[in-house]
């Protein structure tokens, strides 16, 4: 993990705001055996890929020196990150900074103590001398205890005790939980698109691109539980709509021949609907609202008639 920590002068609400905008990706994450190591790689990545188009030289090379400048990393970070976009080669997160369950399973596997011999996981006596699971979690996990590692591995699914005692490996998968690589790639690509049309958006000028979110609170429950059930068909019907529009369209404008066909333009069109509880305010936060909430009209009827 990196040595770095904020600056004094980093507002904290900023960074507690970027956490909680996280949360969701980190937890999903985490069900496909991520832990910080690579969350901390794909940052890097990121601020780099980000300050690589500003760290160009006028004749289109990159600047290393700019691009360190302005993510904070070392132009030897730089280096080897631009080396990984340009090469699409293999991302090696800090081994210490990985999930712990994902390096246990990963050792389980590879370990040739923990193999059989076709080279399968061996299954292994909870406890006892190695190779047993207490000895694959102290070589592998580090201070965390077998028993936490061991409920996570059942919790995930990626591990189950039989009735002979026996702790056993589920099959080699890309993901140590229940997410696979497929499900985090396609959730990954649904973030960029939400997040991506948010400052597009909020670039000046004509770009292209809408964005529009609307929140409000609703009471009682059943109030919104029609909300939720009535917007969830109107979004489902404004896909199918925009399927049947595009198709239709589609066929009128075909082009005649091949050289008039122009390279496709992707666009992407999303509907969500999330929902959270209000958290009720404490004694003085009502105590306050009572205070600044406007003072009823007096005068009876007509002074609450004129006041419509």
């Amino acid at each position: 993990m990196s040595d770095r920590t904020p600056h004094s002068s980093t507002p904290q609400p900023v960074l507690k705001a970027l956490a909680s905008a996280l949360l969701p990706a980190v937890r999903v994450f985490q069900m496909g055996g991520f832990g910080v190591g690579e969350f901390e790689v794909a940052a890097h990545l990121a601020f780099v890929q980000a300050a690589s188009v500003q760290g160009r030289t006028k004749g289109g090379r990159t600047n290393v020196s700019r691009i360190a400048a302005m993510t904070g990393l070392t132009r030897k970070e730089v280096r080897h990150l631009l080396q990984i976009l340009e090469a699409n080669s293999k991302l090696v997160p800090p081994t210490a900074s990985r999930q712990r369950t994902a390096r246990v399973l990963e050792a389980w596997r590879t370990d040739p103590l923990y193999l059989d011999d076709r080279g399968r996981p061996r299954p292994l006596t909870v406890a006892g001398e190695e190779p047993s699971f207490r000895s694959l979690v102290r070589s592998y996990a580090g201070d965390v205890t077998p028993t936490s590692v061991l409920r996570e591995l059942e919790r995930t699914g990626a591990a189950r005790l039989s009735a002979d005692g026996q702790l056993r490996c589920r099959a080699a998968t890309t993901a140590s939980g229940p997410a696979d690589a497929a499900f985090l790639q396609e959730f990954a690509q649904r973030l960029q698109d939400f997040a991506t049309a948010m400052a597009v958006a909020a670039e000046p000028g004509e770009n292209g691109v809408f964005y529009g979110i609307r929140q409000t609170q609703i009471a009682p429950p059943d109030l919104a539980r029609l909300f939720r059930t009535t917007f969830a068909e109107r979004g489902a019907s404004l896909l199918d709509g925009a399927d049947r529009w595009l198709a239709s369209r589609q066929r009128q404008l075909r082009p005649r021949s091949a050289a008039d066909a122009a390279p496709p333009v992707q666009v992407r069109l999303g509907v969500f609907l999330s929902e959270s509880k209000v958290a009720a305010p404490t004694t003085g936060q009502a105590g306050k609202a009572a205070a600044n909430r406007p003072a009823a009209p007096r005068g009876g009827r007509k002074a609450r008639r004129s006041a419509r």
